[in-house]
């Protein structure tokens, strides 16, 4: 198994950072107002109710028992729609060790459905049926579908990490005053990166625009070269996979 997900992740190397396999300036601000669009926590993640996220983090990640996902998708979806999705799950499980099964009787499960506007999710398994919200049909592309599943496996944003100061800047000036929050860094203690570098290519990080209020950048790459990579992959990346592997002792 090891030597098999040494090889998926030197081909999500290539495959991330090929040029093709990111969103243009206008896809990544598309995708990214509509994962503001709900006014989340971080713009896509929901909690439980009553849910007291500096405590509840002391227990996440919340990892799905046996490394197996039990899944309904909506009737609202067209033939077209589930195979974008189902898609993204195949991607996230030929990477990983990850199941993904279509559920029958199982209590434990996430509903990948329209419910609400924006592409939402709650972060790891919580107990019984859990929403994995994705708005038709801005939300329901591949990429999108797995970004919010990512979240369900377990996974914050890439930007929120305890040293995402050392890799990226922060433009508070040009933050919405009431969405400043979302930029918030985890607490180490709560959260872990499991040892993965800080990954610009992830499809969990923010695009460069992200809750801005002029419409100018809210995150600088301390790199250069990164800038037009931010917020803008249609793949998941090698980090994506090697975080997902270790969490879940493939």
């Amino acid at each position: 198994m090891r030597c098999k997900v040494g090889i998926l992740v030197l081909l999500a190397v290539a495959a991330s950072s090929s040029p093709s396999n990111r969103m243009s300036d206008r896809e990544a601000i598309e995708t990214q107002k509509l994962y503001e669009k709900g006014n989340y926590f971080e713009g896509d993640i929901l909690f439980p109710d009553g849910f007291n996220m500096r405590n509840g983090l002391t227990y996440l990640p919340w990892r799905w028992t046996n490394n197996t996902v039990y899944y309904e998708i909506g009737s609202e979806y067209t033939d077209a729609h589930k195979n974008t999705i189902i898609g993204a799950l195949n991607e996230i499980e030929a990477a990983t060790c990850i199941k993904f099964v279509p559920r029958t009787d199982q209590p434990n499960y996430i509903q990948i459905k329209y419910e609400r506007p924006g592409c939402l999710a709650y972060i790891g398994m919580i107990g019984g049926p859990q929403l994995v919200n994705l708005e038709i049909p801005g939300c329901v592309y591949h990429h999108t579908a797995m970004h919010e599943v990512i979240h369900a496996l377990g996974f914050f944003h890439q930007q929120s990490a305890i040293n995402r100061d050392d890799y990226v800047e922060i433009l508070w000036e040009n933050i919405e005053e009431d969405h400043k929050y979302n930029f918030d860094k985890q607490d180490e203690s709560l959260i872990t990166d499991f040892g993965v570098k800080y990954d610009y290519e992830s499809i969990m990080h923010y695009a460069d625009t992200a809750f801005s209020m002029n419409g100018q950048k809210t995150i600088i790459t301390k790199d250069p070269a990164y800038q037009k990579v931010i917020g803008r992959g249609r793949r998941l990346s090698a980090a994506d996979i090697a975080k997902i592997n270790i969490m879940y002792n493939c």
